[in-house]
């Protein structure tokens, strides 16, 4: 099922957002493939950029709140250490899968993939709304990033 970008879950209509929409395609992306995923290496491809990217824009996030003193730092930084653990623990167990098993867990992350951003978007990022305007600042001096190019780990 592919996810569709919203207004509801727009947050600040500029680089966040784009953000999202960047890490909506990825997730979209694996979703389409998923079907047809007959190597673990092939999920782990996706595994790893969506990774990347999450990571990367979890940094900004974070570095946005520490900015504008936002009240629920703590909690959010705790959902987003809670996202890329379960990122990592699906890597972990798709480098051992195979065969049956494999679309079985593709299936598994598609769910846990769609949860995440929507659950996380609509619930926690939505509440950065509200402090926009005092992190216009440091939003202009940040590349998109769909414009980072993926990094090794």
């Amino acid at each position: 099922m592919t996810i569709h970008w919203r207004e509801a879950m727009s947050v600040d209509g500029a680089l966040i957002d784009e953000d999202h929409r960047h890490l909506i395609d990825i997730i979209n992306t694996f979703e389409r493939q998923a079907s047809g995923f007959t190597e673990a290496d092939e999920v782990l491809e996706i595994l790893h950029v969506l990774k990347f990217y999450t990571r990367t824009h979890f940094r900004r996030e974070e570095h946005l709140q520490g900015v504008v003193d936002f009240p629920f730092k703590d909690a959010h930084g705790k959902e987003h250490a809670d996202i890329i653990g379960k990122l990592n623990a699906v890597i972990e167990e798709t480098r051992s899968c195979e065969g049956r098993a494999l679309m079985g867990l593709t299936a598994n992350i598609s769910l846990l993939l769609r949860d995440w951003i929507l659950g996380h978007v609509l619930k926690s990022d939505l509440r950065m709304k509200e402090y926009v305007d005092r992190m216009e600042r440091e939003l202009s001096q940040m590349e998109r990033l769909d414009e980072i190019p993926v990094g090794v780990e």
